[in-house]
């Protein structure tokens, strides 16, 4: 709480895309879900991208008068393959007999 005596708190912010949002306590980390609205002032979230994505932004951010901070815009994006354009893929996984430059 401020000195006002209210309670501040930030809103969940949107979920993010081939990854999880992980809420900072006490007791560990845990998912943080969509359907828990908010969170109060001071505590922490980190972005955590899925299996072969990398995040682009800031990884961690802090509940800070009703805003997430640093405010950045967070996304995962698929990790590339070296030498090729295309996304790296698991499931369709290929070797190349090509030599590394």
């Amino acid at each position: 709480m401020l000195s006002s005596g209210c309670a501040v708190y930030c809103l969940h912010p949107r979920d993010l895309e081939h990854g999880k949002i992980m809420l900072i306590g006490i007791g560990g980390k845990f998912h943080y879900r969509s359907y828990v609205e908010q969170i109060g002032h001071n505590n922490q979230i980190e972005y955590v991208c899925e299996r072969h994505y990398d995040l682009i932004g800031p990884p961690m951010a802090t509940c800070v008068h009703r805003q997430w901070s640093p405010k950045a815009e967070r996304k995962c994006v698929l990790r590339t393959h070296p030498g090729t354009k295309l996304g790296y893929s698991a499931k369709k996984r290929t070797t190349h007999n090509s030599t590394a430059d």
